[in-house]
């Protein structure tokens, strides 16, 4: 649901906002645009502007300048579903079907009615009243942050996520991975103190790995939730292992009901490329909010995410280069597509040009379901001189525990499962020592599907658009 910015209407779609903008208070998105020649990132700015000084249509109107050009506009207020589309996309929206101002008003005093009813009849129930309004309650909610998270997906729709989990290979791929396996086996073993006679919840428990770490590391009692068909592996390996106190259950943890009603510990390998990628922070974050005692601890509980600029050219060339020339064929018309993949590789350390810059912190204590959409001008320190290629980027994991466990996905450091997530320019760019790259990225979850990213990357005076799903 979208709300109008000066008044307190909202609309089912971003059209209908766009219309009552233009009819009721003589605003037009694509007049101030053209006026200050804004993109993506400064709408963004303007929207945040607009909420928090709560300004008039006739105060933005009137303005000379960009009020809304400080950074510290890029923070909303509250989620704000207008920002979940591309402001090229609202410009070209179009209305079919005009209507009045007149014809709004009367159709809104409609939709009142209707809504006075249904509170009437649920009255005459209080206990239909009671499930109605919790009901209510959360699918306005969904609808007016705009938030497509995993618990909307239909089970069945979701059910291919789940199967990609099914294969063998995958779990070899992470449990080889041993920067990822033993961070976690060293949170819990070098924190026995603080785990001993605890509860946990392992939520995507795969193999089980986590829960036989927390088992180890003296936890009282044990639940671990998965809905791929490698729990039943997962099963039969603590059964062979004669662990007792670790009960498994086969489901996605939204749909399903646990038997134990709070938890000391909630544990997850959550994470994906570029952090974010498959949305799995979801379920933490539902876990989290049901399931966490009051003062309970999340493993990992903090994670930041970089980037860096990067100068491969020979990688450049086997990605885009290629292209040109493919058997004498030229290809080249592929390219504007394969730019907007982002490219997950281990890079080379030894091509990094630049200083990193840490574009997105959190705090799992404290994260909500908007944790993907957000945005960041940023400043670039030159180490080295060199043609840039790309933008890399990793993320950081801590577990702020008495004894701190973290690790680094970084090209610097050992390599991942995870890798690196490289989004390749167009052309290579020279850069000297010293040289100050400035640019911003945006990024935020995709409209299409709650597991991928759509992300943007402004630099060198153009606009670069990937995705990650």
């Amino acid at each position: 649901m979208f709300g109008c910015f000066f008044c307190e209407d909202i609309f089912n779609s971003v059209a209908n906002a766009i219309e009552h903008l233009q009819c009721v208070h003589s605003f037009s998105l694509h007049s101030i645009r053209e006026k200050f020649q804004m993109n993506q990132y400064d709408f963004i700015k303007m929207v945040n502007y607009i909420r928090i000084k709560e300004v008039s249509a006739e105060d933005l109107r009137s303005v000379k300048t960009q009020l809304w050009s400080d950074d510290k506009y890029l923070k909303p207020k509250t989620f704000e579903p207008w920002l979940t589309f591309d402001f090229e996309e609202i410009i070209q929206l179009k209305q079919t079907n005009k209507t009045t101002p007149e014809q709004l008003v009367n159709s809104l005093l409609k939709e009142l009615k209707k809504k006075n009813m249904l509170l009437e009849q649920a009255h005459n129930d209080m206990e239909l009243m009671k499930a109605s309004y919790r009901r209510l309650v959360e699918e306005e909610t969904n609808e007016n942050n705009g938030i497509i998270s995993i618990s909307n997906i239909p089970l069945n729709v979701d059910k291919s996520y789940f199967n990609s989990y099914d294969h063998y290979g995958i779990h070899h791929e992470m449990l080889s991975d041993k920067i990822r396996t033993e961070s976690y086996r060293n949170a819990f073993l070098e924190n026995i103190n603080f785990i001993k006679g605890k509860s946990v919840l392992d939520v995507g428990c795969g193999t089980a790995i986590l829960s036989m770490f927390a088992y180890q590391a003296g936890a009282k009692e044990i639940v671990s939730i998965d809905n791929s068909d490698i729990i039943y592996n997962a099963m039969d390996i603590v059964r062979k292992n004669n662990i007792l106190n670790i009960k498994l259950i086969k489901g996605r943890l939204e749909n399903t009901e646990l038997p134990i009603e709070k938890f000391d510990i909630i544990v997850s390998e959550w994470m994906g490329y570029f952090l974010f990628f498959e949305g799995m922070l979801d379920s933490v974050i539902f876990a989290r909010d049901k399931y966490l005692k009051p003062g309970g601890t999340l493993l990992p509980n903090k994670c930041n995410i970089s980037l860096i600029g990067h100068g491969d050219v020979n990688f450049h060339n086997k990605y885009i280069k290629f292209w040109n020339d493919v058997y004498g064929y030229d290809m080249s018309s592929m390219i504007k597509e394969i730019l907007r993949e982002p490219i997950i590789e281990v890079m080379d350390s030894n091509c990094t040009l630049t200083e990193a810059v840490i574009i997105s912190e959190y705090d799992l204590n404290s994260v909500d379901l908007t944790y993907s959409n957000f945005a960041l001008n940023f400043k670039m320190k030159c180490i080295k001189s060199g043609c840039l290629t790309s933008f890399v980027g990793y993320f950081d994991i801590f577990f702020d525990l008495e004894c701190k466990v973290e690790f680094s996905t970084s090209p610097k450091n050992t390599p991942t499962h995870w890798k690196q997530v490289a989004f390749l320019l167009d052309k290579p760019v020279e850069v000297k020592f010293n040289d100050i790259i400035e640019g911003n990225i945006v990024c935020r979850r995709s409209k299409k599907c709650a597991r991928s990213l759509d992300i943007f990357i402004t630099a060198f005076n153009k606009e670069y658009k990937y995705f990650l799903d």
